[in-house]
């Protein structure tokens, strides 16, 4: 069973591709999305990984948070579903 994570503090230029890449290095990630400003289109310094399973997801958080990558420290939890909703699930 796929577990979400939310990140925040990103780095404002950071892709989906970096992301992934980060996340990659503990276990399969299943998608993705960084969450946009429904203005402007630029990134709000925060998104979503789902991994495909609640170990690596777990893994992800005791390994990723409050570490530093691409300049910032990450902030790494488990994501409400109401808020990947609210953020990502028109898409």
């Amino acid at each position: 069973m796929s577990k979400t994570l939310r990140v925040g503090n990103l780095a404002l230029s950071i892709t989906a591709v970096r992301l992934e890449e980060i996340f990659a290095e503990f276990g399969q990630v299943a998608r993705v999305r960084l969450a946009e400003s429904p203005l402007s289109g630029t990134s709000r310094g925060f998104g979503f990984v789902e991994m495909t399973s609640a170990a690596e997801a777990a893994s992800c958080i005791k390994a990723l948070n409050e570490t530093e990558r691409d300049g910032r420290k990450l902030v790494v939890a488990d994501a409400p579903a109401s808020e990947v909703k609210k953020y990502v699930g028109r898409r």
